[in-house]
């Protein structure tokens, strides 16, 4: 039954009846409630016919990612960049005094990972953020941490404190000797103890010591699970594996007092018939020490990093902060968003058309509009989000590259075949939609949007083989500089490239390894290898000092390294990129054959180098399967290279550029030309 035959049911006049149903459909046709900017229809970029709208600019920036998020690629409680203007009201009772130190460090960590001061001032300029302007959100990630451990402290009781202080087991040093034979054991243990009871225990763990030193004796020691320089002996963990320390043994060294020894062998036998489950070992161990146990308050920091590490609850303590600060969102898409990380974020039915989110803070109504949330945003994400656009408007300008109306029938295929595959996989059981799909992989949220930014990312390409195709003379040139070698070489370290040509350190390393070449001038083939990895020890002493001061001195075996060959992580998988060595160094390897060294130092940024080449694989002929497979790889590499990220986006600067485009708004037209210099600066130095 339809709304219209249950209302006429109850015996309304059919006019009554109409007009319900008209008003029905207006009330459901009404256009959805929506935060907007003040002059949403201003054009802020334009290129050749495309362009973008001030609004059409705020509904692409404003559910991005956080700076928060973004400069510690950690802090999943501030994924949204409107949470960061929330949580700097909202946590700011809870700074302390070491927050600045703390921000420091985050700050040099992002260097290093950056590559350098450089490239993070570069990376702070493409986000438009000074360092100062950086700290606030280093700092607002410190602070939801902070909040996470003061919740845990409040937590965290002294009944608490005191059963996890009687749950730890100390670690121990110890000299721990075991044998097969309770003979054997015995007679160790007399030589041990001078077979008389006048021996201190002190005199008795230096006998101990010197049995577990013994050459020949590798079988009876046994080795601990802890580095621990403060013991002389072997450090022991009970929390940890110990592979040479059976279960009974354990409890048994857990139970001795510090200083004291086992008086007769100590075996461990099972019970059970099994006799292939018999410890065969008689152990005599002396207990050297025990660690103290951690204060009260060492172990309560303990119990709170282990509850703030504890998944989700970081998350859960921040979100209950802005529950309790009557957080609520008016805008449909950012509550949607919000939600995704909060599943218990309560929603509202009442939207406003200008308020996007309000909170209260400190006993303060705090409202938040479209406007401001958009001026807050633009600096950051405004430029990026609207070259999508003006990319497009500048490639149009390119005669050369169109896209057919097949390839834009195949993407349409393509955006299809996408969807029936989001379908298949069933993503809606953990809260993702279609649009979320889209929003991840293109950065919009309609499948018009999307199929937009895939012409562009296929009209890209094709700018790159337009303007730079790999032809097979770049194949061939590449084929020609192939090499692949393996080496190892001896290095005398300095810093070469201090202007100073009177640099002491350079001159000793470049005269002792003149003066090792000389040297090894008169060694036989088959034994250079040796010579050349021995020459470390004759600068080094016992303990691994260098004995000339102002010289470091160090070998290693490379491997093999060339033009095509990948490196690998850890899992053997290959990471994209090549091994490959210094110009110089390369020169000096390929110049000389297999089984020579480099008869002259070979300088690079390093030091000085003597190199000894230990194989090297042939170039293959013409025509053979061998020289195929190279001219492959070459070729997938070069257009690897060639469609590379950071390349797109220079040649699509040099092209904005020569098509002299620039926004209209004059904040947005500054962030452009600080992410333009960057992008045409790396052009120009790697030309």
């Amino acid at each position: 039954m339809d709304i219209k035959d249950a209302l006429l049911k109850k015996g309304l006049p059919i006019v009554i009846v109409l007009a319900i149903i008209i008003g029905i459909a207006i009330f459901l046709s009404r256009p959805e409630t929506t935060p907007t900017v003040t002059n949403a229809d201003q054009v802020v970029a334009k290129l050749k016919g495309e362009e973008v709208t001030k609004g059409e600019l705020y509904e692409r920036i404003k559910n991005s990612a956080s700076l928060s998020y973004i400069l510690t690629q950690s802090d999943t409680a501030g994924q949204l960049y409107f949470l960061d203007i929330i949580d700097r009201e909202l946590l700011s009772d809870y700074e302390h005094e070491d927050i600045e130190d703390d921000i420091d460090k985050k700050i040099q960590f992002a260097k290093l990972m950056q590559g350098g001061e450089e490239a993070y001032d570069e990376f702070l300029s493409s986000l438009g953020l000074t360092e100062t302007e950086a700290r606030e959100y280093y700092k607002i990630s410190l602070l939801r941490k902070e909040a996470a451990r003061q919740r845990a402290n409040d937590e965290i009781t002294e009944d608490d404190v005191t059963d996890a202080l009687n749950a730890i087991r100390p670690e121990v040093c110890i000299i721990p000797l075991r044998y097969l034979s309770e003979d054997a054991a015995n007679d160790a243990l007399d030589l041990a103890n001078g077979q008389n009871d006048d021996l201190s225990n002190e005199d008795i763990k230096l006998n101990f010591d010197v049995e577990y030193d013994s050459e020949g004796n590798d079988d009876i020691r046994m080795t601990g699970n802890v580095s621990d320089t403060e013991c002389d002996y072997v450090k022991l963990s009970f929390e940890k594996t110990a592979n040479d320390f059976p279960t009974q043994l354990l409890e048994y060294i857990d139970n001795m007092e510090d200083n004291t020894y086992t008086e007769s062998p100590v075996s461990f036998e099972d019970d059970d018939d099994d006799a292939t489950n018999d410890d065969p070992y008689f152990y005599l161990v002396y207990k050297v020490s025990t660690d103290a146990l951690p204060s009260r308050d060492e172990v309560r920091e303990t119990l709170i990093t282990e509850k703030v590490n504890t998944e989700g609850y970081m998350n859960e303590t921040i979100f209950k902060l802005r529950r309790d600060a009557d957080l609520k969102i008016f805008d449909n898409k950012l509550e949607e968003a919000y939600l995704s990380i909060d599943e218990d974020f309560e929603e509202i039915e009442d939207k406003s058309d200008e308020t996007v989110l309000s909170f209260t803070s400190n006993g303060k109504k705090i409202k938040l509009s479209a406007e401001e949330l958009y001026q807050e945003t633009k600096m950051v994400f405004g430029v990026t989000k609207a070259l999508t656009t003006i990319n497009l408007g500048a490639l149009q300008s390119v005669d050369d590259i169109k896209l057919t109306r097949q390839e834009v029938r195949d993407l349409k295929l393509e955006l299809k075949e996408m969807k029936a595959a989001f379908g298949s996989q069933n993503y809606a059981q953990y809260g993702i939609t279609w649009e979320d799909y889209l929003n991840y992989y293109y950065g919009v949220r309609t499948e018009e949007a999307a199929l937009e930014v895939m012409k562009l990312n296929q009209l890209q390409l094709d700018y790159l083989d337009h303007i730079d195709p790999v032809t097979e003379q770049d194949i061939q040139d590449a084929f020609d500089d192939w090499f692949r070698i393996k080496a190892t070489h001896l290095l005398f370290e300095c810093d070469t490239t201090k202007d100073d040509i009177d640099d002491k350190a350079c001159d000793l390393a470049k005269t002792e390894a003149e003066k090792v070449i000389t040297e090894l001038e008169t060694v036989a083939d088959s034994k250079l290898l040796v010579e050349l990895k021995a020459k470390v020890d004759e600068y080094t002493d016992e303990d691994g000092n260098f004995t000339i001061e102002g010289l470091k001195v160090r070998t290693q075996d490379l491997g093999w390294f060339g033009p095509l060959e990948e490196q690998t992580d850890q899992q053997g998988q290959p990471t994209g990129q090549y091994k490959r060595m210094v110009p110089e160094f390369e020169a000096a390897a390929q110049a000389i054959e297999v089984g020579e060294i480099t008869l002259t130092p070979v300088k690079t940024d390093f030091g000085y180098h003597i190199i000894l080449k230990t194989e090297e694989e042939a170039r293959p002929e013409i025509d053979t399967a061998e020289y195929t497979a190279i001219i492959e790889k070459i070729e997938a590499k070069l257009l690897r290279e060639q469609k590379a990220p950071e390349r797109l986006q220079k040649q699509m600067a040099k092209l904005r550029d020569e098509l002299e485009f620039t926004f209209k708004d004059d904040e947005l037209q500054d962030q452009y030309e600080i992410i333009q210099a960057i992008y045409l600066k790396e052009e120009t130095t790697e030309e």
